[in-house]
């Protein structure tokens, strides 16, 4: 009797999926997901997620689905994958079913890929956000924690359990009821068993989180993003907050003292100039070297074009090594002054690199960011404007002191001598815009009226455009500045991942489980679930006022034309029986 339900279960899944992509009538029909058997359902369900992630596919239920679900990609119909991702989404949070959203997980980069789809990953994410665990893997599912919000497990096991380390001992908040969720993403944190020469020096088979952290878009904030929804998605936070309690943070805080050791012994060698010093700076350095190089190469094969972060990255490292060389074999010694001035300057701006990695210093240097580079064309045109104004200058001085040789006085003649120079004439603008007008001549009619334009255009209106400007970049950019800065974040964890870790840690089931179980505040729950049902209702009351609109245009149509009365009529009716049917629903 079981066998004959499960199998019109399946038979079900078959028609749906069959329905979808015959209406493309390119390819076959997506055969239907079987549900593997076994007594513990999660460890199937781990079972599963690993010989999908390993490739081991042939003889599984769903190696037809994987294989069409391709194809079904590359068709770029949303229609379509709005339809089957209503249909995943169904099937994991009304029925309990994530077999076949292992198969959209390990696609997911494809669909992300695709701009086209960037409406139906959205749903898709909003609709997988705040999923409850099922009852059948833990029966408390509410209950009341001093955990902050969105604080992960590897297990559901864990939760009432938990084995809180010191630093989240000092994270505690007051007690709240919380809900436990799951990302129904399973595999999403998966990497394939490779333990090649080749996968320990460059991983190239990586997990499907890593892929998409790599490849993201600089614009993936932008609306037309696909990546947008999920990268803003508390499913998103929780994972990041979940890798980096898990095994982040302290191999990041490792990395950071190392880093400090090298800086240390870096400036204590060019302070002291001893030859030990200067070795074991050279052998630190180069060791950094070849490690950022490496990463910089694995993100490379991974998909990762070359961009400024990149190429910072590199003179952060290779830069100081340079240096250290330049001062062992003693090259030009006004070379080596600039050389190490700037290296200074990078190894403390690296300094702050690594500290973007904690939330408050982080968002703090991300709004900093979208401030100057929102007005850098503010500093562009202002720049032109005192290199105007001090071009002028150098002119009016040379001819005051060519013409005008009796009536200056000796103080006023030297500092018009002084504006002659093109340097001296900057300073001076500089020093002005500063409110410092102590090189410029005090007793000539004509400067002290070009003092007052241009402290008037200047600190009235320049100054005060840019306090405007300031305030609204930052009060667009910090809507969104917690979010860039989890992405940094994941950045963080990534390299974590590929550049600090064997093949070997990268199956720790306890840093990479199949998926993971994290706490929300019920209210927020309540909260989430309670917009998705008024989006959808929205939806559909768009969708009716449309039917609307084309019925009335129909029956416009109907009225214009010259067939018998009796049918027009008849005609009408059906379209008024037709928009009545809508208005109920």
């Amino acid at each position: 009797m079981s066998d004959d339900i499960e199998a019109q279960e399946y038979n079900v899944h078959e028609n749906i999926l069959d329905s979808l992509i015959s209406r493309s009538r390119k390819i076959e029909s997506i055969k239907s997901l079987e549900k593997c058997n076994g007594a513990d359902e999660i460890i199937q369900l781990d079972k599963l997620v690993h010989d999908l992630v390993n490739s081991k596919v042939e003889n599984l239920p769903c190696y037809g689905s994987l294989t069409k679900l391709k194809e079904l990609i590359k068709l770029e119909d949303e229609k379509l994958i709005s339809e089957f991702f209503d249909y995943c989404a169904k099937l994991c949070i009304e029925e309990e079913k994530l077999e076949l959203m292992s198969v959209v997980t390990i696609l997911l980069q494809d669909f992300i890929s695709i701009p086209l789809y960037k409406s139906p990953v959205s749903r898709l994410i909003k609709r997988l956000t705040y999923v409850k665990v099922p009852s059948k893997w833990c029966e408390k599912v509410e209950f009341i924690s001093k955990n902050e919000n969105l604080y992960g497990y590897k297990t559901h096991n864990d939760v009432h359990n938990p084995e809180l380390s010191i630093i989240d001992r000092f994270q505690t908040i007051p007690q709240h009821y919380t809900t436990l969720c799951y990302s129904p993403l399973p595999g999403l944190f998966s990497y394939p068993e490779d333990s090649s020469v080749l996968n320990i020096l460059f991983p190239h088979k990586i997990s499907p989180f890593a892929k998409f952290i790599i490849t993201y878009s600089d614009e993936v904030f932008q609306p037309n993003n696909a990546s947008s929804e999920i990268i803003d998605s508390p499913l998103f936070y929780a994972i990041i907050k979940f890798k980096w309690r898990s095994f982040a943070c302290y191999r990041i805080f490792i990395q950071f003292s190392l880093y400090l050791a090298f800086f240390a012994f870096f400036t204590a060698s060019i302070i002291t100039n001893y030859m030990s010093l200067h070795t074991i700076s050279a052998i630190m350095g180069t060791i950094r070297s070849l490690h950022d190089i490496r990463y910089v190469i694995i993100m490379y094969i991974n998909g990762r074009s070359f961009t400024p972060v990149t190429f910072f990255m590199l003179a952060k490292t290779i830069l100081p090594t340079i240096t250290i060389f330049m001062g062992i074999f003693e090259v030009n010694h006004g070379l080596l002054i600039y050389f190490r001035s700037i290296t200074i300057l990078f190894l403390w701006l690296s300094v702050i690199a690594i500290l973007i990695t904690f939330k408050e210093i982080g968002i703090i240097t991300i709004v900093i960011a979208h401030i100057c580079r929102k007005i850098l064309w503010l500093f562009v045109f202002l720049a032109l404007i005192v290199l105007a104004a001090s071009h002028a200058t150098v002119t009016y001085s040379n001819m005051m002191l060519d013409y005008d040789k009796t009536s200056l006085t000796d103080e006023t003649r030297t500092k018009f001598q002084d504006l002659t120079q093109y340097y001296n004439s900057l300073n001076a603008y500089w020093s002005a815009f500063l409110s410092d007008y102590g090189s410029w001549p005090g007793d000539d009619l004509s400067t002290s009226i070009f003092k007052v334009a241009y402290s008037f255009f200047t600190t009235v209106i320049i100054l005060n455009l840019m306090i405007a400007l300031v305030n609204n970049i930052y009060s667009e950019v910090l809507n969104r500045a917690y979010t860039e800065w989890s992405v940094v974040r994941a950045q963080y964890i990534v390299f974590t991942e590929l550049a600090l870790m064997t093949p070997s840690e990268r199956q720790n089931k306890d840093y990479f489980p199949w998926t993971i179980f994290y706490e929300v505040f019920t209210e927020e729950v309540e909260r989430w679930h309670k917009k998705l049902e008024e989006d959808n209702v929205s939806i559909s009351r768009n969708k009716i006022q449309l039917l609307n609109e084309m019925a009335d245009k129909m029956k416009d149509e109907i009225i214009k034309m010259e067939d018998d009365d009796v049918i027009k009529t008849t005609m009408i009716d059906k379209l008024n029986e037709l928009k009545q049917l809508f208005s109920k629903k």
